[in-house]
């Protein structure tokens, strides 16, 4: 067994755990309940995750205009139309569930990976991390 030990630590100290930065949820940000200075103070501390930011937000931190946002946004999601859920009574989850993985490699392919990673895997991670603590 590889063991490093500092000296005066007791032999079963485990080592500490690299401290997460707390997440905040960028498109309810603007309308936090809070005075002004706490929520400068918030914004001065600087140690957190931004998770799905606001398009006013994402113009600001890339530098973008607005227009060339929301034109991107809607080729990538269809003109901003949202499809309508199949009518098949069975759930996503199952559907996937019994898709084969050459299927589901081809649905996230069709989603893009930054909607797979920052609507499915993102949010589940920020789940698990805060029951963790």
């Amino acid at each position: 067994m590889n063991m490093v030990f500092k000296p005066g630590a007791p032999a079963d100290a485990s080592p500490p755990r690299p401290a997460t930065p707390p997440i905040i949820n960028g498109k309810g940000l603007k309308h936090r309940r809070g005075t002004v200075h706490q929520r400068a103070h918030l914004a001065a501390d600087g140690g957190m995750a931004l998770l799905r930011p606001s398009i006013e937000q994402a113009c600001l931190l890339f530098a973008v205009p607005r227009q060339v946002l929301s034109k991107h946004l809607h080729a990538r999601n269809g003109n901003g139309k949202r499809r309508p859920k199949p009518v098949t009574g069975e759930s996503l989850v199952d559907h996937l569930m019994r898709s084969t993985p050459v299927e589901r490699l081809e649905a996230a392919r069709a989603l893009g990976p930054e909607v797979v990673w920052d609507e499915m895997v993102l949010p589940l991670i920020a789940i698990e991390r805060a029951a963790a603590e």
